[in-house]
């Protein structure tokens, strides 16, 4: 983005972040950062232009490197400058001069590997207490087609599995009623299901 108006160049942007410590070498000028090896090897298959970004908690430091000439083993080790290398936005120019067009048939990103463990935080999930499952005669297209009829409260929060349905809403305080055998409602507690032992459940 240039602003709010998108300019459809890419970078692609590693991102290593740490809680409180310190880097290789540290001193109030700067440090080194050495690039893992299947890092290194992963990024080096790919067409778009690469950056490194090193985040750290304590002090909501952010500093960046162009990955693009790492081209063996001894250019893994990254010096960085902390006056020149923070990730601000003065470096906005900097990383456009990277998206330069370059040869090739668009852009490409290798599949990733073994992938890494990550924390996601945006966004807060919280699961009812019981959830319905129910019997039905109709399938998946049938039962679709009868609640695109209905007039008024559609619902699309279910799904069937064979002959059953299963909702996280009562289905016959709702439209859905009319998707379920109404004597074969049965309420089980979402826990139940979500840490069952059994892979089946």
């Amino acid at each position: 983005m240039d602003g709010d108006s998108p300019t459809a160049k890419m970078i692609a942007v590693q991102v290593k972040a740490t809680e409180s410590a310190s880097y290789s070498g540290e001193t109030d000028a700067g440090f080194s950062y050495r690039v893992r090896a299947s890092d290194f090897d992963y990024w080096r298959g790919s067409n778009l232009p690469v950056i490194l970004v090193l985040y750290r908690l304590s002090d909501d430091t952010f500093f960046w490197k162009s990955l693009e000439n790492l081209v063996g083993e001894a250019e893994r080790t990254l010096q960085f400058d902390k006056a020149l290398d923070v990730l601000d936005g003065p470096a906005k120019d900097h990383l456009a001069a990277l998206t330069v067009a370059k040869q090739g048939h668009g852009y490409y990103v290798p599949p990733l590997g073994g992938g890494e463990d990550a924390i996601i935080n945006m966004l807060p999930l919280r699961l009812p207490n019981e959830i319905f499952v129910a019997q039905t005669q109709l399938t998946t297209q049938k039962a679709l087609a009868r609640m695109n009829k209905a007039q008024e409260g559609r619902r699309y929060d279910w799904m069937i599995d064979e002959t059953s349905l299963w909702t996280f809403c009562d289905p016959l305080t709702t439209t859905v009623r009319d998707l379920v055998e109404r004597d074969q409602v049965e309420k089980i507690e979402t826990d139940f299901l979500a840490r069952h032992d059994a892979v089946d459940q």
